[in-house]
């Protein structure tokens, strides 16, 4: 009986730790999974890519849109796109990345954005933009609240997410589309995009489009599309009132006139959506529209309108209605997608960030609560065999 019960108070000091180390393990994985999972996945610091792109551009009008090109120009350039991470500024919640975009072809046309500078500022977690003062495109302050972009979610959903246009300052939702495979790594497909909103000053001086024509200017470009303005008033002139006559005469052709551009966007991206990772811009196109100003230009319109039966301006009112010269024309198209160089390499950090998050979220995880709940049972038996023994020899003994 003595060796019997010395036999039992080892296994039952071992069921003990057992049952100690297995609580140990599980309170630590509760911990991890409510602390260190939100420390360790978010986005890192030191980050920098380097990515490649292609662009075609085709030109469809004149300055003005009025003048169609009877064989539209079409471009082929390259550019490179460089993401880097301003660490000094990192808080713990909040990452601030710097993005240049530059071509490397020397172009002339209007329209392509030969260089852009854009400081994102984002949740380092769930990858949203964060209102702040150091986001900014070109040096202009914009607000990116609640969009993603350079990186999606930690966890990205089969969802809706709002991309940032720094065209527009303005954002669009892209939808999931389904799943494909960029290099054997799952992706999920995201598209989106708009049509018809308005450029803002820091997209035209990127893109080199003028905000102001003169009237000299518009009266030659409407001439070569069939519209002498000039032969017009003459015509007109003498059966005008003074009233305008004087109307006419402040069109001088240093008039200056604001061109309004109109732009329509279509954005189709594939996103790696452990990590949130964007490894592929398949396609970024943008057509741009261009008017002169209406309201500078209805004046002149209406005068000649009221002189319709004037056989000159009557052959040439007709035109300017073919032009529609009150609504937005095409001026060009650019579409830009990112290499397969580049998709590949950025794949690879995809792939060794998305086996990280893995490691980190599910096997520390479940590796820790199923470790622990093993050598808690474990322990558990133990003891409970040690009370079963302790039963029977009572039993024995009475």
């Amino acid at each position: 009986m003595a060796y019997e019960k010395s036999s039992r108070e080892p296994r039952d000091i071992a069921g003990t730790i057992l049952a100690a180390v297995g609580a140990t393990f599980l309170i630590f994985g509760l911990l991890w999974w409510s602390f260190g999972i939100k420390t360790l996945v978010k986005f890192p610091a030191r980050f920098e890519r380097k990515v490649s792109f292609e662009g075609k551009y085709t030109r469809f009008s004149m300055t003005h849109g009025i003048q169609k090109l009877s064989e539209p120009p079409k471009v082929s350039y390259a550019g490179v796109i460089r993401f880097r991470s301003e660490d000094a500024s990192y808080t713990k919640k909040a990452a601030v990345v710097l993005e240049s975009i530059k071509v490397q072809d020397a172009l002339g046309e209007p329209g392509v954005l030969t260089s852009l500078e854009s400081r994102y500022v984002f949740d380092r977690i769930d990858a949203r933009g964060i209102k702040s003062r150091l986001s900014t495109s070109n040096g202009k302050v914009v607000d990116r609240t609640g969009a993603v972009y350079p990186v999606f979610p930690v966890g990205t959903r089969k969802d809706s997410y709002e991309v940032f246009c720094p065209d527009t300052d303005s954002s669009f939702p892209a939808n999931f589309k389904g799943e494909s495979k960029r290099f054997n790594l799952g992706v999920f497909l995201f598209k989106g995009g708009f049509k018809g909103r308005p450029l803002v000053d820091s997209s035209l001086e990127a893109r080199r489009l003028p905000r102001w024509t003169t009237f000299g200017s518009l009266k030659r470009e409407l001439a070569g599309a069939g519209v002498p303005v000039d032969e017009m008033v003459k015509a007109a002139y003498t059966r005008l009132t003074e009233k305008e006559k004087a109307t006419l005469d402040s069109f001088s052709d240093s008039m200056k006139i604001r061109l309004d551009y109109l732009a329509d966007v279509e954005w189709e991206a594939a996103v790696e959506p452990v990590s949130g990772t964007v490894v592929e811009v398949i396609k970024s196109r943008m057509k741009i529209y261009v008017n002169p100003d209406p309201s500078a230009l209805m004046p002149l319109l209406q005068i000649f309108a009221s002189r319709s039966d004037d056989p000159i301006v009557s052959k040439y009112m007709s035109q300017v209605e073919q032009q529609n010269v009150l609504e937005p024309k095409k001026l060009c198209a650019i579409e830009e997608k990112w290499t397969s160089g580049s998709v590949e390499k950025i794949v690879k950090e995809a792939h060794s960030r998305k086996n990280t998050i893995i490691i980190i979220k599910k096997y520390v995880l479940y590796g820790s609560i199923l470790f622990g709940a093993a050598l808690l049972f474990a322990g558990f038996l133990i003891k409970r065999e040690k009370h079963h023994h302790q039963l029977q020899k009572e039993e024995i003994s009475a």
